[in-house]
């Protein structure tokens, strides 16, 4: 009876063939050819494909530096805007209510004189101006100048309310503000001053 042929690959070969590695384990060759797939270089990401460590804070867009509080053009610092304004407009405003405060009295001596030399004429203070035809001539010419200088305060009347309001101007914009401040008193005193002028010009004809 013939021997069965020896095991193949040699004497330190088990017998029962190459072993086979444990699952799980990986081989011991770390080729290809084991038929493994050689570990991945790529670094694991976390959930949504982010990145371990998140990227730096991107930096803003370039800018340029903060520059500190620019003055108005033409002032300097801490120094008001209205500053070197000149106060022409408060001193116009000014000269006008003293023209009209003036004109106010003149007017008024003069209407008043007129209107006491009616009086006088006529020997009675109700006199009917609107038909000064059917009055006797001279007191036609009395009563002609009365309603004249009566018209003629309108002049005054109205230099009076443009310094008044130049005033005003003239105080809120620092533009002459004290000679300002004297036009508005003067604007509002120059009418009354007039017509205090004006009773005391009818003084003669009080009690008639």
């Amino acid at each position: 009876m013939s021997q069965p042929y020896p095991p193949q690959g040699g004497p330190n070969q088990p017998p029962n063939g190459p072993s086979q590695p444990d699952y799980g384990q990986p081989s011991s060759s770390g080729s290809a050819s084991s038929g493994g797939y050689a570990p991945s270089n790529y670094s694991e990401t976390p959930y949504g494909g982010q990145s371990a460590n998140p990227p730096a804070e991107p930096q803003g867009y370039g800018s340029a530096p903060q520059q500190g509080y620019q003055p108005a053009y033409g002032y300097g610092p801490g120094t008001p805007a209205t500053a070197n304004r000149k106060p022409t407009m408060g001193i116009t405003a000014l000269l006008l209510t003293v023209f009209a405060t003036i004109g106010y009295c003149i007017f008024s001596v003069l209407t008043a004189g007129a209107m006491v030399d009616l009086v006088e004429i006529l020997g009675t203070s109700n006199v009917d101006t609107t038909n000064i035809e059917s009055l006797p001539p001279p007191a036609q010419d009395a009563a002609i100048a009365m309603t004249g200088f009566m018209f003629a305060q309108a002049i005054p009347a109205l230099m009076g309310l443009v310094g008044f309001i130049l005033g005003i101007v003239a105080t809120a914009t620092n533009r002459g503000r004290v000679w300002g401040i004297f036009a508005i008193v003067l604007g509002v005193l120059g009418p009354v001053i007039g017509f205090i002028v004006f009773s005391m010009g009818l003084a003669p004809i009080a009690g008639v």
